[in-house]
């Protein structure tokens, strides 16, 4: 399946098909009590959109961004960090 938000994807990002199913997750936070939220996904997914997303919940986030490089936990690959 090739991603909304992945270089080698669709690239079509919040106007992809995809883009759905994460807007239902957002809006499944809001009915949440959650204190932390991780989310994990492809670089071009940027930390503002992120954001964005979260205050429109309508709640207090703190956010914390970072890359964890996928061979810490014995996969074969690894993104470039920068």
């Amino acid at each position: 399946m090739r991603v909304d938000f992945s270089k080698m994807g669709r690239r079509m990002q919040t106007n992809g098909a995809s883009w759905k199913l994460h807007t239902k997750f957002y809006r499944r936070l809001r009915k949440s009590n959650f204190r932390v939220v991780v989310i994990e996904n492809v670089p071009e997914y940027l930390v503002e959109l992120v954001k964005k997303e979260l205050n429109k919940l309508g709640q207090q986030w703190s956010f914390d961004s970072c890359v964890i490089d996928p061979r810490i936990f014995g996969m074969g690959c690894a993104r470039r960090v920068g």
